[in-house]
C-alpha cells in the first residue's frame, strides 16, 4: 500500500445495523495503511495466514481481535511475520522462537519461546495439586 501512496483505493464494506437498514461504509485503504505503518502492513498477510480466516480461527477461543492487539503493539512480532516470505523460513530457529513466543502470549504466557513449554505451564496451572497432600 505504501508504494501506491499517489493512488486512491477504497474498500466498500456493507454493515447491517438493524434488519431494515443496511448501510455502506467505505474505507480509504491508503489512509488506513498510513495510520497502521509500513511494518504492520507488511506483516498482516502472515498474521492472517497464521491466525486463520475470519470464520475459522486457528487458535481455540482466541479470535482475531485480542491477538491483533498484542501483535500490533509488538514490533518484534511484526518484523518476524513480515519476513516470513518463503516456506524455508520455518527452519530458521530465531524466527520460529518469535512465532512461538507470540503464540504463547495469545494464551497469556509471557517470556516463553516454546509452545510445548507454554502448553505444559497451562496444564500444570489447571491440573496440578493445590496442596502438598493432594495426589496428582
Amino acid at each position: 500500500m505504501h508504494k501506491l501512496i499517489e493512488s486512491e483505493i477504497w474498500l466498500a464494506c456493507s454493515a447491517t445495523r438493524n434488519t431494515n437498514n443496511q448501510t455502506l461504509d467505505c474505507i480509504d485503504c491508503i489512509d488506513l495503511a498510513l495510520k497502521l505503518g509500513i511494518k504492520l502492513c507488511q506483516s498482516l498477510p502472515a498474521f492472517h495466514a497464521f491466525t486463520g480466516c475470519d470464520y475459522t480461527a486457528a487458535f481455540y477461543n482466541k479470535g482475531k481481535v485480542k491477538p491483533f492487539q498484542q501483535f500490533s503493539k509488538n514490533e518484534k512480532y511484526q518484523t518476524v511475520f513480515a519476513s516470513l516470505t518463503d516456506a524455508a523460513d520455518i527452519f530458521i530457529d530465531e524466527k520460529m522462537k518469535t512465532v512461538q513466543e507470540f503464540t504463547a502470549s495469545m494464551y497469556g504466557i509471557r517470556n516463553c519461546t516454546s509452545v510445548n513449554d507454554a502448553r505444559h505451564r497451562i496444564f500444570m496451572k489447571n491440573y496440578s495439586a493445590k496442596e502438598d497432600s493432594e495426589h496428582f
